[in-house]
């Protein structure tokens, strides 16, 4: 698939203090997207019926009908819109951790305005630190607040996405020095908040607030070495506080993170804006739903 782009490649007013533009200027003023994405759509996913999930950050309220749904270009899209409250202006260096008020308003009003569509709903991803660490305070970073934030998730209206090592609830990875980073733009946030007048601890601080290197440590099976996700050396270091969060340790606690979401069911209904209480269903014992799961791992 080609880039929609100007080959012209017009500059544009620099706005950094590198003396560059933001690529974003030259997204926001390109022409001929929308033409260029429906011929993808006639020629290539309605041949197989396929089911599209588009990345948009900056979409308006009304273009989305143009751009998802039943006669849009994609089926639907993921809602950042409660990743985008801890952007600052000019870097990482004055981002902020937004605050567990300011996320649920998000989420609902969001909610709102995508009844007749439906967002796939995330709490993170690749790209993104960990859910736990980003939209929890301090106090609630624990397994009653996890449980919390995954019900959210699943109860909200749309279609909920779970990227691996949520579901045992794993947190953003503290480093001590910007060389255990492998993502180049978090080293290159780091630069900037150094320039900016941080300190070393600082502006490691803000990496661990904002990196997508959060995401990207490997998934916790044991506390042996590697994490049990391999005996070798991985890519990327392992997370320190893998005792407590790894999966075969949930599995044995009666109450934990993943015990919890394979044992609870419901039905969602919403109606107008509104979230019904839901009924929750449990198994004969907890000590079964994971000796289920125990199984299912075995395998």
């Amino acid at each position: 698939i080609n880039i929609k782009k100007d080959l012209s490649f017009p500059s544009f007013e620099p706005d950094g203090p590198d003396g560059l533009a933001s690529c974003v200027k030259m997204v926001e003023e390109v022409q001929g997207v929308g033409e260029y994405l429906e011929d993808i759509k006639k020629n290539t996913f309605e041949k197989y019926d396929a089911f599209t999930v588009a990345e948009v950050f900056n979409m308006k309220d009304d273009e989305l009908a143009e751009f998802i749904g039943d006669d849009g270009h994609f089926s639907t899209m993921f809602d950042f819109s409660a990743h985008t409250l801890a952007q600052g202006e000019s870097g990482w260096h004055n981002s902020r951790k937004p605050s567990f008020t300011e996320w649920r308003d998000t989420v609902f009003a969001s909610q709102e305005r995508m009844q007749k569509v439906g967002f796939p709903n995330i709490i993170e991803n690749h790209d993104e630190p960990r859910g736990v660490s980003r939209f929890l305070p301090d106090y609630a970073q624990n397994e009653a607040g996890k449980k919390m934030l995954a019900t959210t998730s699943v109860l909200l209206y749309g279609i909920p996405f779970i990227y691996q090592g949520q579901e045992i609830g794993m947190t953003s990875c503290r480093r001590s020095d910007i060389s255990e980073y492998d993502d180049i733009s978090t080293k290159d946030q780091y630069r900037e908040a150094l320039a900016a007048g941080c300190s070393e601890e600082q502006a490691l601080e803000c990496c661990y607030e904002n990196s997508r290197d959060n995401a990207r440590t490997p998934m916790q099976w044991s506390d042996g070495k590697g994490a049990g996700f391999t005996e070798g050396t991985t890519q990327r270091s392992m997370w320190r506080n893998r005792r407590t969060v790894m999966t075969l340790y949930c599995l044995t606690i009666r109450r934990s993170t993943l015990s919890e979401n394979l044992l609870s069911t419901g039905k969602h209904s919403h109606t107008g804006g509104l979230f019904r209480p839901i009924k929750i269903r449990r198994g004969s014992s907890h000590s079964t739903g994971c000796q289920r799961m125990e199984n299912r791992i075995s395998l």
